[in-house]
């Protein structure tokens, strides 16, 4: 069962789904013979007349489905040392919760993203058994995922299908105000300040409590 078979089967459930893209590619499996084979090349998101509004990579496509709530699990690679090396972990309980800074008029939303992360792989020297070391490469993740979902909240809003359901929370807990705003809300839901915050604890670093290699 393949992370990219998760997110496809994840993405494609629901009112407002994001359906995957696949491209032909000619793939050599000889020197005389090539052969074209389908590959995912990313996620078309769709608006309520199903029509594509624009197309999300893999990265984005996992990124969506945390913000939309629907994720159980995912992977996340950071950089360390200047880019020499990199740090990955595997994030699960994936949570989402939406809130209103406004109030009963909500312009401002703040999105927050919420994970236990498992250190799966490490190619620096950090000393993981080191508690102050522990916690700076947390907040480098939650840094680092913050930049990303941001990124692809970014993106979704410029083309505009609410992919994440912020609409469906606000009609719940405004239901007054959705009355004036379910119209056309696509074109509204770009024009709304989205926030994303994440909080991911960092719960294990492996079998070894020295550094991880």
């Amino acid at each position: 069962f393949s992370s990219r078979q998760f997110v496809i089967e994840t993405l494609t459930k629901g009112a407002r789904p994001l359906m995957p893209v696949l491209q032909i590619e000619n793939v050599k499996l000889s020197k005389e013979h090539d052969s074209p084979i389908a590959a995912l090349h990313g996620f078309a998101m769709l608006d309520h007349h199903l029509k594509v509004k624009g197309i999300l990579d893999l990265l984005e496509a996992s990124g969506a489905i945390w913000m939309s709530g629907k994720g159980s699990s995912q992977g996340a690679t950071i950089p360390w040392n200047n880019n020499k090396d990199f740090v990955s972990f595997r994030l699960t309980r994936l949570q989402r919760q939406i809130t209103s800074v406004n109030g009963h008029d909500p312009k401002h939303i703040v999105l927050t993203v919420k994970a236990q992360a498992y250190l799966l792989e490490n190619t620096s020297q950090l000393d993981m058994s080191a508690v102050e070391n522990m916690m700076e490469l947390q907040k480098c993740l939650n840094k680092q995922m913050q930049k990303e979902l941001q990124s692809t909240m970014e993106k979704v809003q410029q083309l505009g299908p609410d992919v994440f359901g912020i609409g469906e929370y606000l009609h719940h807990k405004y239901p007054y105000w959705w009355k004036s705003q379910r119209d056309n809300w696509d074109d509204k839901f770009k024009r709304i300040e989205v926030t994303v915050k994440t909080d991911i604890i960092l719960r294990s670093i492996g079998e070894s409590s020295a550094s991880v290699r």
